[in-house]
């Protein structure tokens, strides 16, 4: 290519590259001016007038949130109230969404590829030989958007790697390792990456002497496991899904032999990842899978983390901030380097259920003179009345150090959601008699 021809391309491609950004540039212009129009809607006289701009707004999502927070200091009350109201439902959503790659066709390594999705979904992703080792190959993800598990599972197809939680208090995160990532079947669910571990056929015979007779009896079971991305703060879930629908190859629905059971377990620090075994009545022996398999899944999951600093631990002082208060109790000097710690947390927020998700919610830390963390040696907390008391016990980073402060981490948003699992396809055991 002559020279005159390569500026010619170069100077043509400058000029698409900048009618894209103009043009992208106008269209987010659009968007904003959309979304401010919509905003004034909110403090319209007409009621209907309102409520399509309340709908319109929150169809539109995390776009119209910089607006919207702006919005909370408009002379209009009602656009005020409005406002906030939209802004929280964002918070709460965004809570449950699942976290998005973008990628283009181009082919790039694992280690390139893997740091940039954790960083844009928000997520904690371990590579490296202290958590195992992870082969590091070329991957081409498309441009097809996916969710954040999808985009990971995808990574562990074409490299030979497979993902595990970090089962760690002090981090939340997922490890991606060397190792064969399996043909396990998978269904995403907004944060929640479920799998299926394995369909298990039971057959027992028992003859009964005294009637002469033998009877066969047939048990399905199946092994579900849920794992949730590390920015989701899990802190209770049901102790098993819900069936909603299990339909075989021949057409038979299939049902819980124990459909009642709806106990909620408290995710204590470091659970990342919980496995449960459904009990169905069995499939009929001719079907080879289950075309669909649908589960509802509870859990309670906080957000929008706020801090408290109290600056001085003096027993009796109260605190109040968010609709949160804190009562100091007791601070005591257990040994020259340990520290006891009682406060009583209440708050405004609806009583979660289960009740004990109180208990693990909040998290407390004790800074010395330089800014530096005690460390959490013991902590028991227990349900009081309408809050709860935690005592905490902490251990001095060095000799020298004084506690000067207390900061307590506490969530804004509350939420439970039934989560939805879809499964297809499902490969069934397939009995051979001789």
């Amino acid at each position: 290519m002559s020279m005159n021809s390569r500026f010619l391309t170069m100077l043509l491609g400058g000029v698409v590259c900048s009618w894209a950004w103009l043009a992208s540039a106008q269209e987010q212009a659009g968007e904003c001016l959309q979304v401010a129009r919509l905003i004034d809607d909110l403090g319209s006289e007409h009621y209907q007038r309102r409520a399509d701009a309340n709908a319109r707004l929150q169809q539109i999502g995390q776009q119209a949130q910089p607006q919207l927070t702006e919005a909370l200091a408009a002379d209009d009350p009602e656009i005020r109230l409005r406002a906030a109201h939209l802004l929280r439902r964002l918070q709460v959503a965004n809570i449950w969404d699942a976290a998005e790659s973008f990628y283009s066709s181009q082919e790039l390594p694992l280690s390139q590829i893997v740091p940039d999705i954790a960083r844009r979904s928000g997520n904690v992703v371990l590579l490296g030989e202290g958590y195992g080792g992870y082969r590091d190959k070329p991957i081409r993800l498309g441009t097809k958007k996916l969710s954040f598990w999808a985009a990971m599972d995808e990574i562990c197809r074409q490299s030979g790697n497979y993902l595990r939680p970090q089962n760690s208090p002090g981090q939340a995160s997922v490890v991606l390792a060397s190792g064969e990532p399996g043909k396990n079947p998978l269904a995403y669910s907004g944060p929640v990456r479920a799998q299926l571990l394995y369909a298990r056929r039971l057959f027992s015979e028992q003859l009964d002497y005294t009637q002469s007779q033998s009877v066969v009896s047939h048990g399905f079971e199946l092994a579900v496991q849920m794992m949730w991305e590390p920015r989701l703060q899990v802190i209770a879930y049901r102790a098993l899904p819900e069936l909603e629908l299990a339909q075989a190859d021949d057409g038979q629905l299939l049902t819980a032999v124990r459909p009642g059971r709806k106990a909620w377990n408290v995710a204590r620090p470091g659970i990342r990842q919980v496995n449960a075994k459904l009990q169905l009545h069995p499939p009929r022996v001719s079907s080879k899978r289950l075309e669909e398999l649908r589960l509802r899944w509870g859990v309670v999951a906080v957000g929008d983390m706020a801090t408290l600093e109290i600056p001085r631990l003096k027993p009796g002082e109260r605190y109040h901030q968010d609709g949160i208060e804190i009562f100091v109790d007791r601070v005591e000097k257990a040994s020259h380097m340990n520290q006891v710690v009682t406060v009583y947390v209440v708050r405004d927020l609806v009583a979660p259920q289960p009740l004990e998700v109180l208990l693990h919610e909040n998290r407390l830390e004790l800074i010395d003179q330089h800014g530096q963390p005690y460390a959490v040696r013991r902590r028991s907390p227990v349900l009081d009345g309408p809050g709860v008391r935690l005592t905490i016990a902490f251990q001095a980073p060095s000799a020298n150090s004084r506690p000067t402060a207390l900061r307590i981490t506490y969530p804004q948003i509350r939420s439970t959601r039934n989560v939805a699992i879809t499964f297809r396809d499902v490969k069934l055991p397939v009995v051979a008699f001789d």
